[in-house]
């Protein structure tokens, strides 16, 4: 058993190689691993507001959302960006939630071209050297939708000539509900003649491709070193955002995973049992939220449960698993055996 339990904790060390940020905190995010570089410091924050999850936004299908969000409103020209913990030289992927709040300002259904006031991009610099023109590609942005209160995304891959609006919005586009959180990647492919941009809303399968585009006459960059969010005044949309994961994989920033972050205290006993044939029980006097992880790092069950609640687990195959117990602001990591 002793064996088991080290390959166990090694597994968790090694099952996640995703740049993560939940927003965590209250204080600016240019105090918080982001840099500032266009407009006023200190300006973009993080939302501890109740939304979906607490003060998160929540998709089913990914990890449990944790801290608050963050917000861009139209109401100044800010610019910040965050470093990639690795630049690639490949291919980059973003995934992040975001819900809509406010399309006032945002263009018309009837306007084919690319938004000016894009939220969103991958840069071929980092930090103050970051441009939103030069080196910018995979910038996303948003017009209204055909009917009220929807809107559309764009993807412009890169700038330079005439850009056909199929490339930007897809051949078919989509109006989106304005309120709604969605789940959004996007990826920038440099691995052919051309950089590629391809982008993915509700959806887990790679293969339901929202649309993807090499348009732009622009060079294609051959290596990304962050990625950079946008307020602008004209034209621009209201936009929370939440669960910014960044990696050079579909899995990095789709799959539910555990990562060494959610390991907070993993030595109070937290369970019942650990060798489990059918069910535990989860020995807390408050509201939990629960997450049971296979050995591949794949999440297998989650739940929210009342104080001092069983948890059933006579529907999964024998094994070894981790479990994840959220505990108010702590949280708490268990090894069990089901037989």
């Amino acid at each position: 058993m002793k064996k088991i339990f080290t390959l166990l904790s090694l597994a968790i060390i090694s099952v996640v190689n995703a740049q993560y940020d939940g927003f965590a905190y209250n204080t600016a995010l240019d105090q918080n691993g982001w840099t500032t570089h266009s407009g006023a410091t200190g300006t973009i924050l993080p939302l501890t507001t109740s939304s979906d999850d607490g003060n998160s936004l929540a998709y089913s299908g990914i990890p449990t959302s944790k801290g608050n969000r963050t917000s861009l409103v139209p109401s100044a020209n800010i610019s910040i960006n965050k470093s990639l913990n690795e630049s690639s030289k490949d291919v980059v992927y973003a995934s992040f939630l975001i819900k809509v709040v406010d399309i006032e300002k945002i263009p018309a259904n009837t306007v084919a071209t690319a938004p000016g006031a894009y939220f969103f991009f991958f840069s071929n610099n980092e930090k103050n050297n970051v441009s939103d023109g030069t080196g910018s590609v995979s910038r996303i942005g948003l017009r209204k939708g055909k009917t009220d209160g929807t809107f559309n995304i764009s993807l412009a891959n890169t700038t330079g000539g005439s850009i056909p609006e199929s490339e930007l919005y897809g051949t078919s586009p989509i109006d989106y509900k304005v309120n709604q959180t969605y789940f959004v990647v996007v990826k920038y492919d440099m691995t052919g003649d051309k950089g590629k941009s391809s982008i993915w809303v509700n959806t887990l399968s790679e293969n339901d491709t929202h649309h993807t585009s090499e348009a732009g006459t622009s060079n294609k960059q051959t290596e990304i070193k962050s990625v950079a969010l946008r307020e602008r005044i004209s034209q621009a949309s209201g936009v929370e955002i939440d669960e910014l994961r960044l990696g050079t994989s579909w899995d990095e920033v789709t799959k539910a995973t555990l990562s060494t972050d959610d390991i907070v205290d993993k030595n109070r006993n937290i369970i019942s049992n650990n060798l489990i044939v059918d069910q535990f029980k989860v020995l807390s006097n408050q509201q939990t939220s629960i997450e049971i992880y296979s050995l591949s790092g794949q999440l297998v069950k989650s739940s929210k449960l009342a104080p001092q609640s069983n948890v059933n687990i006579s529907n999964l195959s024998s094994g070894v698993y981790v479990i994840k117990i959220t505990e108010g602001t702590k949280t708490y990591t268990q090894k069990i055996i089901k037989k």
